[in-house]
């Protein structure tokens, strides 16, 4: 049989497409016949059902469901529970307040009537359903009576708990009308002084259809199918400007749609919408300037969606039957170029104002340009992402949720390479740099990167482009190298007082290629002196902060190391530690062998250990107050600042190689600003602010190396002292 339902609930949305749809059920007759739908007894209303062995269901009025995929049929008629109340039949009943959505936890329902409230058989544990003021499932909590209203209190309640045996399938086209048409053509995505983004054109046309497929048996669903169809069709094309080098992502919201929907399941009204909201987004990647314009055409279906199986568990549905072609493309670089354009459409599927699944189709147009010093290649591709999410907590009892990957689908447009107008820089392609040699470059020109930011050695992220050498040592022994880098303006970061032009950071190759996490040194002015091991590759980058980028002078100069006679290291390798070399013969301190003639300790850059520390220790101290506690370290290499307040130092030797893990607890930083630094020892004897390897505000983890001491060390920052505690984590 067919039954009727009455005109959705409006929305008061920009744009919206009521529709009504009529259930067709599989089982054929449902309780809805009955003359009283206030409250309905579970059970046949008009006859048996049974099923057979082939799985569908057989009566004189009231079919059993199909069983799905060949299942058997059910042995008893569809029924809903007793405890539904249909409380908008009711004559006294006048109007309704919900809330904006639903979900898991309590809310609120308020029912406004013609007559005496009290009078009303509403019941704590009845359920109550209804399609006024957006629609509603909810079980009541508690009652409270109000003049001429009653307030409920209620919980989410699954249609599985209301209705049983019971087969469902539906399908809605949901735009009853010719295809929505939308045109975006000259529409801003972003725009500032140094970079502007819109979609040049713009044209969306698309047709949402939404099917449902339900199965509930006596006890809970056994099968479910929400898919969502999107007949799209794609015109769009970007263009893109920016001054200087960025990284940057953006989504705008350019419309939202709602389709309203309703359909009867026997007396019960099941209410939802497909709020439907579009996007235009983009990306871009560039170390340089760049000006782009890219479009293409495209259309065709995406399907998304997804089924549950109470035996076999969820199935991804989503596909697409999508075609495309090329249009126009200009690009307008000298550096490397990534970005991507694309149109979102999310619709968001509701049943009585509980997200039931979230479905998305995304047409995107994505661009790839590598400059080389014979040419620009570039290439396009157009492509579909979907995806879904099904939250089945309206329908199942205990809830069923699955989020999907992204199924993409992805072609070719495009691919070209032009060559310079003119010829290239002098020095592009040039990767490696040695002793005594000048190189003069741009960070925004060919070959630059927009890759490297956050340094191990440096104290603020340089996020602009870089440039980068490589440094191969000589393997006869440790090379003195001094590295001089010059450009034109100086920029100066307010906020760390730190000069973030053109800089020079060295990096230590571990045989992965760059990393900032491997910076021994960097140069805080013009001039960068380092000492590289012998056979040792490192990284030379010139890399600047957003914005700053430009041309540069990079020049190195190379010698014989000399040793160092109090830092218990054999500096230049040649098998003689401090003053047992002959370097150090007319050395002051060799040669005295009783005393105390160890400077070590006296100036900055020595100080006194507390004594050890062990794993898994919690300690207390006092910077201002600690009997050990020294005021000789004001400076340290591995970072920027003035540490002039007493510091506190531990020692602590590694048992194992792996990351540790030194913490203030409870820190307080407006009280007492403590900083952490982590100095490797070159022997047990010598506590150094130059060998600092790593430093943390309120902690600091470090790979320790098995075998090796380390002095951790507790300062004050601008003078600041006073009492703190800290821990050790060797298993962070």
């Amino acid at each position: 049989m067919v039954v009727g339902t009455s005109e959705p609930y409006q929305y008061p949305v920009s744009m919206q497409r009521p529709y009504r749809a009529t259930a067709a059920f599989l089982l054929v007759s449902l309780l809805g016949c009955s003359g009283d739908q206030a409250a309905v007894p579970w059970g046949s209303a008009n006859g048996a059902a049974s099923g057979d062995a082939t799985g569908q269901g057989t009566a004189d009025n009231n079919a059993g469901p199909a069983g799905n995929d060949g299942a058997s049929g059910t042995a008893t008629g569809p029924s809903v529970s007793p405890d539904l109340r249909l409380i908008e039949d009711d004559p006294c009943f006048e109007s309704v307040e919900t809330p904006a959505e639903f979900d898991e936890s309590l809310a609120t329902i308020v029912f406004h009537f013609q007559c005496d409230p009290s009078s009303i058989d509403l019941a704590v544990g009845q359920v109550v359903v209804g399609e006024s003021d957006g629609g509603y499932l909810r079980r009541i909590e508690s009652i409270e009576i109000q003049d001429d209203r009653i307030v409920t209190v209620t919980s989410l309640v699954a249609l599985s708990e209301v209705l049983q045996n019971m087969r469902i399938t539906e399908t809605l086209p949901l735009d009853s009308t010719a295809r929505t048409s939308l045109n975006f053509d000259d529409t801003t995505l972003y725009a500032d002084d140094n970079f502007f983004v819109k979609l040049k054109r713009g044209d969306l046309q698309f047709d949402p259809d939404m099917f449902i497929d339900w199965e509930f048996d006596t006890v809970d669903l056994t099968y479910g199918h929400i898919q969502v169809d999107l007949d799209l069709e794609v015109d769009m094309e970007l263009f893109l400007r920016s001054n200087n080098g960025m990284q940057f992502t953006h989504m705008l919201t350019l419309a939202q749609l709602v389709y309203p929907f309703s359909f009867p399941a026997g007396p019960v009204p099941v209410v939802g919408e497909l709020k439907v909201q579009l996007q235009a987004g983009f990306w871009t990647v560039a170390p340089g300037a760049v000006t782009v314009t890219a479009g293409n055409q495209g259309g065709g279906k995406a399907v998304t969606g997804a089924t549950y199986h109470e035996d076999d568990g969820w199935t991804n549905i989503s596909q697409t039957d999508w075609t495309t072609e090329a249009g126009e493309f200009d690009l307008d670089l000298v550096t490397d170029w990534n970005g991507k354009l694309r149109l979102r459409a999310e619709g968001l599927v509701s049943f009585y104002k509980t997200v039931t699944g979230t479905a998305r189709a995304e047409p995107y147009l994505r661009g790839h340009a590598e400059a080389l010093c014979e040419g620009l290649h570039y290439d396009f591709h157009a492509g579909v992402d979907t995806r879904f999410l099904a939250k089945y907590q309206i329908l199942k009892k205990w809830g069923a949720e699955r989020h999907f990957p992204i199924k993409k689908w992805e072609t070719l447009l495009h691919e070209n390479t032009v060559l310079w107008p003119g010829s290239a820089e002098a020095d592009c392609g040039q990767t490696e740099l040695g002793c005594g040699q000048t190189v003069s470059y741009n960070t925004l020109s060919v070959g630059s990167t927009s890759q490297l930011s956050s340094y191990s050695c440096a104290t603020v992220p340089f996020d602009g482009s870089e440039y980068m050498y490589r440094f191969d040592a000589a393997a006869d022994g440790p090379t003195q190298v001094e590295a001089h880098l010059d450009y034109d303006n100086a920029i100066w970061d307010d906020e760390s007082f730190t000069e973030v032009g053109r800089k020079l950071f060295v990096l230590e190759d571990h045989g992965t290629g760059p990393d900032p996490a491997a910076c021994i040194t960097w140069s805080t002015g013009s001039d960068t002196s380092f000492v590289a091991s012998a056979g040792t590759s490192y990284w030379l980058v010139v890399d600047s902060a957003a914005s700053y980028g430009g041309p540069f002078d990079l020049s190195l100069a190379c010698s014989g190391v000399v040793e160092d006679c109090d830092n218990g290291l054999d500096d230049d390798a040649d098998g003689s530690i401090d003053c047992s070399d002959d370097d150090c013969a007319f050395e002051s301190d060799c040669g005295v062998e009783d005393g105390d003639d160890d400077d070590s300790n006296d100036d900055n850059g020595g100080c006194v250990s507390s004594g050890p520390i062990a794993c898994g220790a919690v300690v207390a101290s006092d910077t201002s107050l600690a009997p050990l506690a020294t005021d000789v370290m004001d400076a340290y290499t591995c970072n920027i600042g003035n540490y002039s307040g007493p510091e506190v130092t531990w020692e602590w030797t590694a048992a194992t190689t792996g990351p540790v893990e030194f913490s203030l607890q409870n820190a307080h930083p407006t009280e007492v600003n403590h900083d952490l630094m982590v100095l490797q020892a070159p022997s047990a004897l010598q506590c150094s602010a130059d060998q600092c390897v790593a430093w943390g505000l309120n902690g600091v983890e470090f790979d320790a190396t098995a075998g090796q001491t380390y002095f951790l060390v507790v300062d004050g920052y601008d003078g600041d002292a006073g009492p703190f505690e800290v821990s050790l984590d060797c298993a962070p």
